[in-house]
């Protein structure tokens, strides 16, 4: 076998390309790959932590577990019902208004104390205004009772939501950068570290300013550590296999999704700063698997470091056993190979990609379809927390194992569907965002229980839907453009779907239209990118056809030339 492997490799002096590649000699999947693939997996499980811990640090405060403080006038009512009857109006259904009070109610206090009356009969028509400061009567110690995010300061919530998918955004374009001369394996590890610290001062600070930026902190720490890992099992893996594995990658996000509520309910009322330490020192044993992660041999090699990719593919090799394949002037072959990758052409411009009138309808359905797909997967996970806190758990476990359903989903299409996968997954879009708006029409009449369960369903028929077209995405992109654009391109999408992504905290919040309102919004933006799915995949088969074409006219050109000289 080494003679073969031998005659088909060329000799140091030759300045062409070898024929055997890399792939070659370690194969497209094997042992090796398969345990690299894994433990590069598990970096999702804490970013999907991060992503949704939210849902559990700050649920939605019941009504009656919080009212307005009393001022510290030295007199107090004999109990907390007098002090909400005296400052809280009332509503038109008869319930009280915890976000106002009456803005004479200091006033009121004293005259209820000196007249020891059970209620003072405050006019309707009094002046109210904003409560500033809240006492807290919750069974949960989370951000909305530390920092009383309720009322006029929910929004709040978004916004930390917000800061955290800042640092998704500034994190995947800082390890992109990083990654131009540190190698992946150790950007990871960089992400690890920092995701620790960062992680664990997110839970232990009480400034809501500081605990927004190390939330930032720690999204960038988490960007660091799966983007790199895309590049390590893109680089070791081939055909097929590859398509799968990039794929198949955000399984573990759904993975993460439902350990989380686990987790969360073996800690006491689901503390905050709890969860937050029990989601960030898990990485120190991921630190341990590390050791076991490769570092990517064609990086290795682009940089120069030849004897670190040797070693790197020999063990490959050996653990695969592929030794038998190993060229007597394996280092030859190396050479060649770093020579190769180090004067591989550059990327082109970015706007290479909008050089031709189709080509720029086709980047803004593809652009188009990414914002959708990344904002909708993030959003329509965080907007559960509508369906009620005693839900939680259950509902939060069911969108983790739909969006597993999804991933598996869109293997399936990629795997079988030809040159139409970006027409499938863009009508399962469209079917999902068309029932979403059917939670409008839910009678009044349903009981609790089966309102949620309803809202529910249609909820993740969307999810597993978006779940679905982001896989088929994330996986067919290149595909869609030459290789010296594919970079570009992949970075191009990321990048702009990542700053749409900053709007769905602010969708998820608009539940005071209509409880179901961000579920119609977000199928709404689903079904527009159900249809930019099926525009790339019209545009697409088109070019493909048109290259059909133009191949089988040049070899009946060939044919008569043939013919001719005959």
């Amino acid at each position: 076998m080494c003679s073969t492997v031998n005659g088909d490799l060329q000799s140091e002096s030759t300045a062409s390309k070898p024929k055997y590649s890399i792939i070659d000699l370690i194969g497209e999947w094997g042992p090796w790959q398969r345990r690299t693939v894994f433990l590069i997996f598990l970096c999702k499980i804490p970013a999907a932590w991060f992503m949704a811990c939210i849902i559990f640090t700050a649920p939605f405060a019941k009504y009656g577990e919080f009212f307005c403080q009393q001022p510290n006038t030295g007199l107090t009512p004999a109990n907390h019902t007098e002090w909400i009857n005296i400052a809280h109006p009332t509503t038109q259904d008869d319930q009280f208004d915890f976000c106002r009070v009456y803005k004479n109610r200091s006033e009121a206090l004293l005259e209820w104390q000196q007249q020891q009356q059970q209620r003072l009969i405050v006019s309707s028509t009094s002046d109210t205004q904003n409560c500033d400061t809240f006492e807290h009567f919750s069974v949960f110690d989370s951000l909305v009772t530390q920092f009383d995010l309720i009322c006029s300061r929910t929004i709040l919530i978004a916004v930390t939501q917000f800061f955290h998918l800042c640092g998704v955004l500034c994190g995947g374009i800082l390890a992109t950068k990083l990654l131009d001369f540190v190698s992946p394996r150790n950007v990871m590890l960089i992400g690890m570290l920092t995701q620790i610290i960062s992680g664990c001062l997110t839970g232990l600070i009480n400034n809501f300013s500081l605990h927004v930026f190390f939330r930032y902190l720690a999204a960038v720490c988490c960007a660091l550590m799966y983007t790199p890992g895309v590049v390590i099992f893109s680089d070791i893996t081939g055909g097929k296999y590859r398509k799968s594995v990039i794929c198949l990658f955000e399984s573990f996000w759904g993975i993460g999704v439902i350990l989380l509520p686990l987790i969360a309910n073996l800690l006491p009322s689901w503390s905050w700063t709890s969860i937050y330490l029990a989601i960030s020192l898990p990485t120190v044993a991921y630190i341990l698997v590390w050791f076991w992660i490769p570092d990517s041999p064609k990086w290795l090699l682009a940089h120069g470091e030849i004897s670190a990719a040797k070693n790197c593919l020999f063990y490959a090799m050996r653990v695969n056993k592929r030794t038998s394949r190993l060229p007597s002037n394996f280092d030859s072959f190396l050479q060649l190979e770093a020579v190769t990758y180090s004067k591989a052409p550059k990327p082109e411009n970015w706007t290479t990609l909008w050089s031709t009138k189709t080509q720029i309808i086709m980047m803004i359905a593809l652009h188009s379809a990414w914002a959708v797909d990344v904002t909708n997967y993030n959003g329509m996970l965080l907007n559960i927390r509508v369906f009620g806190r005693n839900y939680l758990i259950i509902n939060t476990v069911v969108c983790g194992c739909c969006e597993i359903i999804g991933v598996l989903t869109a293997w399936f299409i990629v795997m079988n569907a030809n040159n139409h996968k970006f027409l499938c997954s863009g009508l399962f879009n469209v079917i999902a965002g068309i029932l979403s708006f059917l939670g409008f029409t839910f009678p009044s009449t349903l009981s609790e229980t089966t309102y949620v369960a309803l809202g529910m369903t249609l909820a993740m028929i969307s999810k597993i839907a978006t779940t679905c077209s982001q896989a088929v995405l994330f996986t067919c992109t290149s595909e869609l453009v030459p290789t010296t654009r594919q970079k570009i391109c992949m970075f191009s999408c990321v990048v702009w779907a990542r700053i749409w992504l900053l709007t769905a905290p602010f969708v998820g919040a608009l539940t005071f239209v209509h409880n179901l309102f961000p579920l119609a919004a977000f199928g709404l933006i689903e079904l527009c990118g159900g249809i930019c799915s099926c525009v790339i995949d019209r545009i697409h088969n088109a070019s493909l056809a048109k290259i059909d074409k133009n191949a089988n006219e040049v070899f009946k050109d060939n044919q008569g030339v043939t013919t001719t000289h005959m």
